[in-house]
């Protein structure tokens, strides 16, 4: 996944938290057509990361830059950033164990994760990440992942 949190200039990337981030939330869900048996008409089902999922790892992503923003301690917050890309390793290899049907999405949530974080060397380039979360995340709703189990 190829993201970049600056421009050549050095200023954040103007597409980051509005083209990118809809591309990014669009490889995490899909809406599919399917025929209902019981009630003889079709009905759209959402499959995909799971929004409980998706919200645990988000909410320590913000609970870390709480913490950063609070005690402005980098060297001591970085390792714990580092470490989200091992906690999204494990809860999405149960996801996908769970749900062989949303491996493809699963693995792009971890592609994502473990790409940005590899770029965050300094306090900024966390909360760029944090902000390009949050519009993923948003949306992510918006293509209906709040239907997602």
């Amino acid at each position: 996944m190829n993201i970049e949190f600056y421009d050549q200039n050095g200023n954040v990337n103007a597409n980051l938290f509005d083209t990118k981030a809809q591309e990014i939330a669009k490889k995490f869900i899909m809406k599919n057509i399917i025929f209902n048996k019981k009630k003889q008409k079709n009905e759209e089902k959402v499959v995909g990361v799971s929004r409980h999922q998706l919200r645990r790892i988000f909410d320590e992503v913000k609970r870390l830059e709480k913490i950063l923003d609070e005690k402005n301690n980098w060297d001591d917050i970085y390792p714990l950033i580092k470490l989200i890309k091992s906690k999204v390793a494990y809860s999405t290899a149960r996801a996908i164990k769970n749900d062989k049907k949303s491996t493809n999405y699963y693995s792009n949530l971890s592609d994502f994760i473990k790409t940005s974080i590899d770029k965050i060397n300094t306090k900024k380039d966390y909360n760029v990440f944090c902000l390009l979360f949050e519009a993923v995340y948003g949306y992510y709703y918006e293509l209906g992942g709040s239907e997602t189990k």
